[in-house]
């Protein structure tokens, strides 16, 4: 069963496999990481407003 992310060169996109299955493509490497940097960026807004409910009155 293959997980992972693949670089098809023949068409230049991203694929992610996750246990056998497709579950993203990508029309590029930029793509894929401009997605994942802002995937990031929603955790770290999410992570710092449960911080700030908990430790702020």
């Amino acid at each position: 069963m293959r997980t992972g992310i693949y670089l098809d060169k023949t068409k230049s996109g991203v694929h992610v496999y996750w246990r056998g299955q497709k579950v993203m493509s990508y029309p590029s490497m930029d793509a894929f990481i401009a997605a994942h940097l802002e995937a990031l960026d929603a955790l770290d807004r999410h992570q710092e407003a449960l911080l700030e409910d908990e430790y702020q009155p």
